[in-house]
């Protein structure tokens, strides 16, 4: 892979301080992060058309689903399961995160892809940047009320779509 090249702008002038080195290819850098992340007054890259390096990406998607992960849906769970079957999920800010999981008994395995499809459901949702999506339950820890969970999917770095997974450790704490 190669670097990418700044766009010719008709905004800018050649040595404008905007114009400049680009990262190699990986993905945008989401607008969140754009308004909050301030870069710092020697960057030449502009905070609009910053990129993400892979690495970048790939831990900038994992940090926001441990937001998402961490949150909890402001519905009771019966309207929450009616509008996911409705398919009318996005744009509610109270339905970001996943539903209260206090009620799930771990050890019950009948149960468990109730609450995979929950958390698949909020990944689906709100993080665009992974597309086909599997969330998985593997194992329940007794000893330590842990459930270990498996999440993959795909990434989409600007032209190219590539694997991407990892495990989740599920407590009451966490």
């Amino acid at each position: 892979m190669g670097d990418l090249v700044p766009i010719d702008s008709p905004f800018l002038p050649d040595d404008s301080p905007l114009s400049g080195d680009w990262t190699s290819l990986g993905g945008s850098v989401p607008l969140f992060d754009l308004l909050t992340t301030q870069l710092s007054t020697s960057s030449k890259t502009p905070a609009a058309s910053r990129v993400f390096s892979k690495e970048e990406l790939r831990a900038s998607i994992i940090y926001e689903i441990q937001l998402l992960l961490n949150a909890r849906v402001k519905i009771p769970l019966a309207l929450y399961t009616q509008i996911l079957e409705t398919n009318h999920t996005t744009g509610f800010p109270e339905l970001y995160g996943i539903p209260d999981f206090s009620a799930f008994d771990a050890s019950d395995m009948g149960t468990w892809a109730l609450y995979a499809d929950y958390i698949k459901n909020a990944i689906i949702t709100y993080e665009p940047r992974l597309i086909n999506v599997d969330v998985t339950f593997e194992k329940f820890e007794a000893s330590s009320q842990v459930i270990l969970a498996y999440l993959s999917g795909d990434v989409i770095y600007q032209s190219m779509i590539e694997p991407f997974s990892f495990s989740v450790k599920i407590s009451k704490s966490s």
